[in-house]
């Protein structure tokens, strides 16, 4: 009974194919199950379901259909991309951007977030640099500072070599102070 229904299946599909070809109708499934109802003596015809799942029925529903699937948009690969995000408007409408969002792939946003990603890394390590130069010139100058008081405080007047590099050692330890060793 099973065989017979299969070639029920694939007698009806072969009909209906045939008919909306010659009254230049689209072949689509839809189209198929309606045209099989007509052709159908019972008047039952074929369902979506039967067609799909005949193999051969389905080779000629795809054979003769009109839609054809896309291939897929080739891709450039992702190290050609910008590595830096193109500069966006601060004041944007976050409900028009949500939909120009919505409408990318998932494989777009991962990549547009790895983008941004990197580029947010990139623009904090320069600024850690620039924050490490401000401090480091700002610390250079207080010590400097610290140094022409401590040499301004103390007056060394007739005193010997060995006086004069002991007092020199001090003051750079007053001006430097150890700092205790990192654990």
């Amino acid at each position: 009974m099973l065989t017979q229904r299969r070639a029920r299946t694939l007698d009806l599909a072969r009909r209906a194919v045939a008919a909306l070809e010659r009254e230049h109708r689209p072949v689509t499934i839809a189209t198929i199950v309606a045209a099989s109802c007509e052709l159908d003596p019972e008047g039952h015809g074929i369902s979506h379901s039967a067609l799909l799942n005949n193999a051969n029925a389905r080779e000629l529903y795809e054979q003769h259909r009109d839609w054809r699937p896309q291939r897929p948009r080739s891709r450039s690969p992702s190290s050609s991309g910008p590595e830096m995000p193109s500069p966006t408007k601060l004041d944007r409408d976050p409900r028009t951007t949500r939909q120009r969002l919505a409408r990318l792939t998932k494989s777009d946003l991962i990549e547009r977030l790895l983008i941004a990603e990197r580029a947010y890394a990139a623009l904090y390590r320069c600024s850690m640099k620039l924050q490490a130069r401000e401090l480091q010139e700002e610390w250079n100058a207080l010590q400097a500072q610290k140094l022409s008081t401590v040499s301004r405080d103390i007056q060394i007047t007739h005193v010997s070599p060995h006086q004069t590099l002991t007092a020199s050692r001090c003051m750079l330890k007053a001006a430097f102070p150890r700092t205790p060793a990192r654990p």
